[in-house]
């Protein structure tokens, strides 16, 4: 047994890949993913690596002081970036994603593009 009684964490600090959900309704994607303590300043959305996805980043910062006995979360006393590529669907518009968090949870909305608009745009 360890001196202090304490356990290791099951979780090494720094990058974590969070839990995902992903609607559609018809006029957009909608991607749902737990962050805990990240906050607006620290989300990037861009496009993912292949046609029809979407990178995502969110850094948190800790959001409490102490000597930690227990760290499952990783966010409260730590530094943690999440990090997840998300397939959503060939026909978003990833560009003009949106991002906003509360509470810990990130939600994207990325529109679909509109028919033809790739068309109009390269005759113009």
């Amino acid at each position: 047994m360890r001196p202090s009684g304490r356990r290791p964490s099951p979780f090494a600090p720094g990058e974590r890949t969070p839990p995902a959900d992903v609607l559609d309704n018809g006029r957009e994607y909608v991607v749902i993913l737990d962050v805990p303590g990240a906050d607006q300043g620290g989300v990037e959305v861009r496009p993912g690596p292949v046609p029809g996805t979407v990178s995502i980043r969110a850094e948190a910062k800790p959001i409490q002081k102490g000597t930690p006995v227990r760290t499952e979360r990783g966010a409260s006393t730590t530094e943690v970036r999440y990090q997840r590529i998300v397939p959503v669907g060939w026909d978003a518009d990833v560009h003009h994603a949106e991002a906003k968090v509360k509470d810990g949870v990130l939600t994207v909305t990325v529109p679909r593009s509109q028919p033809g608009s790739e068309q109009q745009s390269q005759k113009k």
